[in-house]
């Protein structure tokens, strides 16, 4: 009886040690796992998402898209946004808690979600695909035929739900809105948007460049209109615009489909710089009075620079006129010029020599020092009235050697009308009136125009000759003059 007695405390205690291992044992093993896990990421608060939609809506890409936030991803103070059509967004916190929008990054088509691989983030595109359509004859067994549609319950035939058409979204996004310049061409650009973007014959297209500036601690990106121009060859994939007299596009430049109306102007065209210009005119004549004749050329090189800045070399004018029973006259004027050069003004100044054909009484004809003058009112390639006076240093005094004078009026649009004249000691005077052609290109390089005239010339000389009489002997002047109607031609080139 007393072993029993021991015997049951000694059970009861085993027992409930027993109970208490197999309670610690799980809680042991549980415990280092809990202590091993990480803490499960914080959700962002309603206010740090509304602040970030707030500005999402507030911006603008470059192309003045908005950002339709697709996806987000975020490392330390960056934030990647897929903004669907407007590519792909990089903001950044600022010091007061705000957002920073760092940049807009185009992939080529629309940017739909992000993953991280590796620590690297990945932007997910849509891209447009075009394959060719056969339309051929069918093989029977790709054919599909219409089935009648499986009656309901009640005997009435289920009408099926009518088809939904796709969201305008992704219409617009299979269609590029905009492209850029590939190829320069002589007065036309060609660009990487066609038919199957939505282009049109006769459509205006915008050609612009994009410039960044710093503003503070951002980056202002602002949109330069460089022409507009009009469509005048078209593919399903690219088209070609025609440009204005006087308008340069680069390479690469954006182009988009506006409304506007192009920015061709025949009144006042833009200045191009960086080109030389090569040209020359031909104007024979016949001399009625002395069963004689001759010629009146003209020519000249100049380079026009980036800047403001316009230097020309040239041969104005370089004449000769004969006669039966009189002697040959040649006169001949040449000058370097230096000039300040606007778009629509132009004041120079030169240097040279001439002869002097046309002088006072007891001077013998020669030759002297050229200084010229020259004021432009006007586009070179537009409506414009072109002056030069020049005066010249003989027998050691100046004297008003002459003057020159150049109208110009557009009369279509790659044409104009000319109405030219002057003259001076040298030994010549002339009018003419004529029209001016482009021929090629649009007055940039590799442009071509041709000019043709019709007027009259005369090439003149005073001469001084011994007069005899019986008792004494005194010198004696005589104008040599020849004069007749002309015709003029000449071309200019763009290099």
């Amino acid at each position: 009886m007393g072993k029993r007695l021991v015997t049951a405390p000694l059970a009861v205690v085993l027992f409930v040690i027993a109970g208490a291992v197999l309670f610690a044992v799980p809680a042991a093993a549980q415990a280092p796992a809990a202590a091993q896990a990480p803490p499960a990421p914080a959700p962002d608060s309603a206010p740090e998402k509304a602040q970030l939609e707030a500005f999402l809506a507030s911006q603008r890409d470059p192309l003045g898209r908005k950002c339709e936030k697709l996806a987000l991803e975020n490392v330390g103070d960056r934030f990647a946004v897929a903004c669907g059509s407007a590519g792909l967004w990089i903001l950044r916190r600022d010091a007061v808690g705000g957002f920073v929008l760092l940049r807009c990054d185009d992939f080529g088509g629309p940017v739909v979600g992000l993953f991280v691989r590796d620590g690297t983030i990945w932007a997910e595109l849509v891209r447009t695909e075009a394959r060719p359509v056969s339309l051929g004859a069918e093989s029977g067994s790709s054919r599909s035929f219409p089935v009648d549609a499986p009656a309901e319950p009640g005997g009435k035939p289920s009408v099926p739900a009518p088809r939904t058409a796709p969201p305008p979204e992704l219409h617009a996004a299979a269609v590029r809105r905009e492209g850029r310049v590939v190829k320069l061409l002589l007065g036309e650009v060609e660009i990487d948007l066609g038919r199957r973007d939505g282009v049109r014959f006769g459509e205006n297209i915008e050609l612009s460049v994009l410039t960044t500036e710093q503003v503070g601690e951002e980056h202002a990106v602002e949109r330069n209109v460089v022409a507009i121009g009009e469509v005048t060859t078209l593919s399903p994939g690219f088209a070609r615009v025609r440009l204005g007299v006087g308008e340069r596009v680069p390479l690469g430049a954006l182009a988009r489909i506006v409304a506007e109306e192009p920015t061709a102007t025949r009144v006042g065209p833009p200045r191009l710089g960086g080109l030389w210009e090569v040209g020359f005119m031909v104007r024979p004549f016949v001399a009625l009075n002395d069963l004689g004749g001759g010629v009146l050329l003209d020519g000249s090189v100049g380079y026009r620079f980036e800047g403001d800045f316009h230097l020309e070399a040239a041969v104005q004018p370089l004449a000769y006129g004969t006669g039966s029973d009189k002697p040959s006259i040649t006169p001949v004027a040449a000058y370097l010029k230096a000039s300040y050069d606007l778009p629509l003004f132009e004041a120079g100044f030169g240097v040279g020599g001439e002869t002097v054909y046309d002088t006072d009484f007891g001077t013998d004809p020669g030759s002297g020092t050229l200084f010229v003058q020259q004021l432009r009112f006007g586009a070179v390639d537009g409506l414009k009235l072109d002056m030069m006076s020049r005066v010249v240093l003989f027998e050691s005094e100046f004297r008003f050697s002459g003057f020159v004078g150049n109208g110009q009026v557009p009369v279509g649009q790659r044409s104009w009308m000319l109405l030219r004249g002057g003259g001076g000691t040298s030994g010549f005077g002339f009018g003419e009136l004529g029209v001016r052609v482009l021929l090629k290109g649009n007055g940039d390089r590799g442009s071509v125009f041709f000019t043709g005239t019709l007027g009259g010339l005369a090439v003149f000389e005073t001469q001084t000759y011994t007069c005899k009489e019986p008792t004494f002997e005194f010198e004696c002047t005589q104008t040599v003059t020849y004069a007749g109607p002309m015709l003029g031609a000449g071309a200019e080139w763009r290099l």
